[in-house]
C-alpha cells in the first residue's frame, strides 16, 4: 500500500549551510550554530504545515521525496518570463543541495519520518516565480507499506 501527501509552503526558501562551532569559556561541550540566521525560520514554517497534516504517519520505512523550490527572480529574469510565458530554471545561489537539506531536517522534526537517511530517493528543482507569484516549495512524501 502506498502513502503520499504534498503540501505548499509560501515563503523563501533557506538553504541549511555549513554548522559552526565554538567553545564558550568554561563549557565542556561546543556550541554548534547554523551560518544562516534565516534558516530556523524557514524550518519552523515548513514543520507548522506539515504537522497539520490530518493522516499524517510517522514513515519508519523508506521515503522518495519530491521538492519544487519556486524562488524569487530579478526583474531582468521576470521581463523575459513574461515574454515566454515560462518557469526559467534558477541558476543563482543557494544550491539545491542545501535547499534540499533544511527541508529534509525540517521533515524529521515534523515527525514526517524518524530519521532523514531515510530518504532513499529525491527528485528536486528550483526555478524562478513567474512575475506576481510567491517564493514557495512543493514538498512531497511517498513511501510504501
Amino acid at each position: 500500500m502506498e502513502h503520499r501527501w504534498s503540501v505548499c509552503v509560501i515563503g523563501k526558501a533557506e538553504p541549511k549551510g555549513s554548522a559552526k562551532a565554538y567553545m564558550p569559556k568554561g563549557a565542556r561541550f561546543p556550541v554548534v550554530t547554523s551560518d544562516n540566521p534565516k534558516l530556523k525560520d524557514w524550518q519552523t514554517q515548513v514543520r507548522l504545515i506539515v504537522s497539520q497534516i490530518p493522516a499524517l504517519v510517522r514513515e519508519a520505512g523508506p521515503v522518495k521525496l519530491t521538492v519544487q523550490f519556486r524562488l524569487a527572480a530579478p526583474q531582468d529574469v521576470e521581463r523575459v518570463q513574461v515574454r515566454k510565458g515560462i518557469a526559467l530554471p534558477h541558476l543563482k545561489k543557494p544550491d539545491l543541495d542545501k535547499l534540499l537539506r533544511s527541508v529534509k531536517d525540517a521533515l524529521t522534526g515534523a515527525g514526517a519520518y524518524k530519521d532523514d537517511s531515510q530518504v532513499v530517493e529525491v527528485h528536486a528543482t528550483k526555478t524562478y516565480v513567474t512575475p506576481g507569484e510567491p517564493p514557495k516549495a512543493w514538498i512531497q512524501l511517498e513511501s510504501e507499506r
